[in-house]
């Protein structure tokens, strides 16, 4: 039977960039930010090294590009509770 280590090696191995994040709320029960939790091989590297897991994205995101709105499509999907999947192409 697979367990999560099973599920982590093959998802750190496959070439779509994954980041599982956490939702982080304050006092008045807001979201303010969000932990990673866990990234991929593919998704270190398109982020150059950055983003690590364990990671509060407030720590980071002023060297993310700002071409991709990462915090605002994490708290869209925070606050109506859906799945949201986005495609980023380089322009290289």
């Amino acid at each position: 039977m697979l367990n999560l280590e099973d599920f982590k090696i093959f998802l750190r191995e496959i070439s779509p960039s994954i980041l599982i994040a956490k939702p982080i709320f304050d006092e008045n029960n807001s979201f303010k930010d969000f932990s990673i939790e866990f990234i991929n091989k593919s998704f270190e590297n398109f982020t150059k090294g950055i983003v690590k897991e364990n990671q509060l994205f407030s720590e980071f995101s002023k060297k993310l590009s700002p071409n991709i709105p990462w915090f605002e499509i994490s708290k869209e999907s925070v606050d109506y509770g859906k799945k949201i999947v986005k495609n980023y192409y380089s322009d290289v």
